[in-house]
């Protein structure tokens, strides 16, 4: 309104364009401009601490804060200092930022460089967050938001640590991830399969490998190397040598140094059929992504 007036007034409106930047003390301004830099094809994270530290110091803006922390934690744009990061993470966290609440818990779950585990906090706040997420309130094209806080928590109920009664609870660390990996965080489905699968019951083994396969379809990078190995070890009845070979592929193709060594060697033991020159290929992409085993077959050849 203010610029429309000067405009039509014929004044100078130079003043009142700086009111809107980050300089002129628009703290959104500052929040805008710190994602601006983060996010650039060659990223200024350095600009970005700026920016948002403008606008968590002026006014404890929560996103701001948790972005700066993020930026701390993780030595973009200066030095890593986790215990600056935790302070931002719960300035945001008490600024009604759930997501917030989930970053601060992940980094006071364990002992971290110096900044002392509060499991029992972290633990707290990720059942705050978890209890947020449902299937139907995640969006269609991704994970929910808040989804790693149950795969957090899940954790937490494996290993007993920061939850009451402390101790081991597989079966409710079960229905956490179950919850996280309904809610398409594919860590969750990875999570759920790891622990179905050390039961070793085939019933248990098969519902890993439906985890896993979830896993798969979520994210390539992760389940479906999982999946490939119980295939391949014909962990469960409905384990195939073709399907192994197929998820190990998957996974090479997206990760080469995980899946080509073992879909090669699926083939050259005459497991699976191959293609004309697959095999030297798929042992000449792992030896390149430091496979030393494939190194080996490929200099026999």
């Amino acid at each position: 309104m203010l610029l429309s007036l000067l405009a039509l007034s014929g004044c100078d409106n130079s003043a009142a364009e700086a009111l809107l930047t980050c300089a002129g003390g628009n703290m959104e301004a500052c929040y805008k401009e710190g994602v601006s830099a983060s996010n650039a094809a060659r990223p200024r994270y350095d600009e970005a601490r700026r920016a948002f530290s403008s606008a968590c110091m002026n006014i404890h803006h929560a996103q701001s804060c948790m972005e700066l922390g993020r930026l701390v934690r993780d030595a973009k744009g200066g030095p890593r200092d986790l215990h600056r990061a935790s302070e931002l993470f719960e300035i945001a966290c008490k600024g009604d930022l759930p997501v917030a609440c989930v970053e601060q818990g992940l980094l006071l779950y364990k002992d971290k460089d110096g900044l002392k585990a509060q499991p029992e906090r972290a633990a707290v706040l990720f059942s705050g967050a978890c209890e947020k997420v449902d299937a139907a309130s995640t969006p269609e094209d991704g994970a929910h938001p808040l989804a790693s806080a149950c795969d957090a928590l899940g954790t937490a109920y494996r290993e007993g640590i920061g939850v009451e009664p402390p101790k081991s609870d597989p079966e409710k660390a079960a229905q956490l991830y179950l919850r996280a990996c309904d809610a398409k965080f594919a860590q969750g489905c990875v999570n759920g399969g790891n622990l179905a699968a050390e039961s070793k019951k085939k019933e248990d083994v098969a519902n890993a490998a439906e985890l896993y396969e979830r896993a798969c379809k979520l994210d390539a990078r992760q389940g479906c190397f999982e999946l490939a190995t119980l295939h391949e070890q014909k962990a469960w009845p409905g384990a195939d040598d073709q399907q192994a070979a197929v998820y190990f592929q998957k996974t090479c193709s997206i990760d080469p140094t995980r899946g080509c060594y073992e879909a090669g060697l699926l083939m050259e033991t005459e497991r699976v059929q191959a293609r004309e020159g697959e095999i030297e290929y798929l042992y000449n992409l792992a030896c390149e992504h430091g496979n030393s085993a494939a190194c080996a077959k490929r200099n026999l050849q």
